[in-house]
């Protein structure tokens, strides 16, 4: 069988080239500190892990005497696997398929139980693999891959259980709403032992998988000769395939005359095998390996003939996860632009037990959209984030998804709410949006945007040097007022005008401003946050840091609030407490008119987030002690209050089914 590559033979070659090259490497002075990293391939019957040797003997040849970086080539269950290792650091870098790499990128499918991994890093495209659905002539009429749908209640091989071939054609038959152990008598076996099975009359098709370029193909064709019937995959069967799963699939078209018996081009669907690493390597070694890669091609050709496949125009098509920063310094040297990934689209999801709820894709995207709303808050660590994943996390059993959205400040809230596209609902301080609305920022804003109900207070915290006696010793001072546009910015700067007292202003976020004041390079810093604070909670008992108090500004905006040893053991003494005052905040959105279907997703949600506040400010539930700050009846004085929300509180105690929809406008 000579198109079916001998094992003992690839590692007995592979074995002496790594012999070669490390007798070589040690002939040179190695510099200090060796790094040595460690690729995962597959097993070793696949293309994925000669390749990955291939490449891991090039750096020990190239890098290891220069540089002293070094790969090791590991044996793995395949690319699902080297994905989840990748993840844990047991790998450093990988061979993966594409898509195990969207599915790690995404949190999807092979990656649902553990979610998306952050860290995941591409490096380039290798090489592509084309699948090549084969039946018995006798079952061909069509010469389409529609002849192998029709195998139904036959004998098919599509990879042995839990191989990566099989997790393909099983995504790949999903995407094509065809549940492969119901619709064949699926066999659990692949490679040779399908070709054999197939040959001796005890399959009626199979999926052969080429990884030369279709050599594969043409020696199966010539072995098999008139038993078999290779298939076209069609233009209608591919995009179903990409637009009802994930959207990894390529096209593969081999030339007329190119195998046995064809006279036409023959079109079938292919999956990219791609190189990637963690974010946790070193950007110097990955620019050195990537580099090292492609300076070398020819040698990398020589050694292996799937290389072929790695090239500069193909290095980064089709990505699902960003550019590890050493590639993208080399990829933008040799003048290649390094794009963004792919963005996530509604079909993708046809991959995951989400979206076997919906009858399709577009019955997905009709349904999501009724029943999701995004909640724009503010930066990571800050009190809403915390209560926007605590909201979301309540009202999922309800049917409804928010999305929370982060943002830089509460101005930029107002401006998303009022014109960005996406934006349902917005947190935003009260006094931010009465100066909005004195300074005319926005014209008609009154009339644009509507509150569904007041929520919490943030305390303004005042932390100091233990030099500074009061806050009017800040003067002149370099004093830490939060990032620009932020809530803390633009509130610390009422106080401190309103007060007279000009000082220094740095715009730093609150852990480096936190830092730089425990160093002593700042005077002061301005947290504004709900307590208690976790940033603060960090603080050391022994600190040389101090709770200022603060005089409360006055309006409707604003409320007198204390922090106290309860708060904050660690910065004050039992029974000592610091006057401040607080800001209160809003949740608003855009004054749809209620004929709007995104006026009707919004009454939806203000109705469950209502209705499900009483949990959520229960005692000793863990969540956040900020949402019993919350009363839906809470009136802001000066603006208007979202008819959606005014029709809930007239119909508190009244059933779901006899509550009446308020119309105002």
């Amino acid at each position: 069988m000579r198109w079916f590559r001998s094992l003992d033979g690839w590692s007995a070659l592979f074995a002496s080239v790594c012999l070669m090259l490390f007798l070589e490497a040690s002939a040179v002075a190695q510099p200090a500190e060796r790094q040595v990293y460690d690729l995962g391939t597959a097993t070793t019957d696949g293309m994925s892990h000669p390749l990955g040797v291939t490449i891991a003997a090039l750096i020990k040849l190239k890098l290891l005497p220069q540089a002293n970086i070094d790969i090791d080539a590991k044996n793995t269950a395949g690319s699902r696997a080297n994905a989840l290792s990748l993840r844990n650091a047991e790998l450093d870098f990988a061979i993966l398929t594409n898509l195990d790499a969207h599915d790690a990128a995404r949190g999807t499918e092979s990656s649902a139980d553990e979610g998306a991994d952050p860290g995941l890093r591409h490096v380039t495209n290798l090489w592509t693999s084309a699948y090549h659905f084969v039946v018995r002539n006798e079952y061909a009429p069509t010469g389409t891959f529609v002849d192998f749908l029709n195998l139904r209640g036959r004998r098919v091989a599509l990879g042995e259980d839990g191989s990566d071939l099989q997790n393909h054609a099983r995504a790949m038959f999903a995407a094509l709403d065809v549940d492969l152990d119901e619709a064949y008598q699926l066999k659990d076996i692949g490679g040779r032992s399908a070709v054999e099975a197939f040959l001796n009359g005890e399959l009626d098709g199979f999926l052969l998988v080429d990884e030369r370029d279709g050599a594969d193909v043409v020696a199966f064709l010539e072995e098999a000769g008139e038993q078999a019937a290779v298939l076209t995959v069609g233009n209608d069967h591919f995009e179903a395939i990409q637009d009802g799963g994930a959207p990894v699939w390529t096209r593969i078209a081999i030339p007329a005359n190119s195998l046995p018996g064809q006279t036409r081009e023959h079109v079938t669907i292919g999956m990219r095998h791609l190189l990637c690493s963690s974010e946790r390597v070193a950007e110097g070694a990955v620019y050195q390996i990537t580099k090292t890669i492609f300076d070398n091609l020819p040698f990398l050709r020589e050694m292996h003939s799937a290389t072929v496949g790695i090239s500069l125009e193909t290095a980064l098509e089709q990505l699902f996860h960003p550019v590890h920063a050493g590639a993208a310094t080399y990829y933008r040297e040799v003048g290649i632009t390094v794009p963004e990934p792919e963005p996530v689209r509604i079909s993708t999801l046809s991959q995951t037990a989400f979206l076997s709820r919906f009858s399709s894709v577009q019955d997905a995207r009709a349904r999501l959209n009724e029943s999701t709303i995004t909640l724009l808050g503010g930066a990571a660590g800050q009190t809403i984030t915390r209560m926007t994943s605590e909201l979301a996390a309540s009202l999922a059993e309800s049917g409804i998804r928010v999305v929370g959205m982060t943002s830089p400040g509460p101005a930029n809230n107002l401006a998303d709410v009022l014109y960005a596209r996406g934006v349902d609902n917005a947190v935003v301080p009260l006094d931010i949006l009465s100066y909005a609305l004195e300074q005319n920022v926005y014209p008609g804003l009154g009339g644009k945007i509507a509150y569904a109900t007041e929520l919490f207070t943030e305390e303004v915290h005042l932390l100091a040097s233990n030099s500074i006696e009061d806050i009017d010793d800040l003067r002149d001072q370099p004093v830490n007022l939060g990032p620009r546009d932020s809530a803390s910015a633009f509130t610390a700067s009422f106080l401190l005008d309103r007060l007279n007292i000009p000082v220094e202003p740095i715009y730093h976020d609150q852990r480096t401003a936190l830092t730089l004041l425990e160093k002593g390079e700042l005077a002061a810093v301005f947290l504004i946050s709900g307590k208690p604070m976790p940033l603060l909670s960090e603080v050391a008992a022994d600190t040389d840091l101090q709770l200022l108090e603060v005089p409360p500004l006055e309006g409707d905006a604003y409320r007198r609030a204390a922090l106290s040893a309860v708060d904050y053991p660690n910065l004050l003494a039992p029974g000592d407490v610091v006057e401040t005052f607080s800001v209160r905040t809003a949740l608003i959105s855009y004054n749809w008119r209620p004929d709007n279907p995104r006026y009707r997703v919004l009454s939806t949600f203000i109705d469950a987030f209502f209705d499900r506040l009483a949990t959520l400010q229960q005692q000793n539930a863990g969540y956040h002690p900020k949402w019993r700050d919350i009363d839906p009846a809470s009136e802001i004085q000066g603006w208007r209050r979202s008819p959606a929300a005014q029709s809930w509180i007239d119909n508190q105690g009244r059933p779901a089914s006899e509550r009446t929809t308020s119309t105002g406008g």
